[in-house]
């Protein structure tokens, strides 16, 4: 991970390649300013709402991503990375993990 990054998320849009999302402190500062909250204390907890903001928020910023966030929640499935997938390199991605299932339930 960046060395400059406060999470990271693995990212599994429906019919395309799977990333890794690293959302920095000055994306993060940026998400707060626009949306008026406080993204830092968000990320701490297991809001799923507040991740897939701050994922689309990324994919709108840094992959020029624009669909709505309605559209990016459909069509993409989130792996958070905690602290010690990070250390240990799991931010890349390994081609022998399958992707998540995207079947409706």
């Amino acid at each position: 991970m960046n060395g400059a990054a406060v999470a990271a998320f693995r990212v599994f849009p429906d019919g395309g390649q799977p990333y890794v999302a690293e959302l920095t402190s000055r994306l993060v500062l940026r998400w707060e300013r626009t949306h008026h909250g406080k993204a830092a204390d968000l990320l701490a907890g297991d809001d799923l709402g507040v991740w897939y903001r701050i994922c689309w928020f990324e994919a709108q910023a840094r992959r020029g991503y624009a669909g709505t966030l309605e559209d990016f929640e459909a069509a993409h499935d989130l792996l958070p990375l905690d602290e010690e997938d990070q250390a240990a390199g799991e931010g890349a991605l390994d081609p022998t993990r399958p992707a998540p299932s995207t079947e409706q339930l």
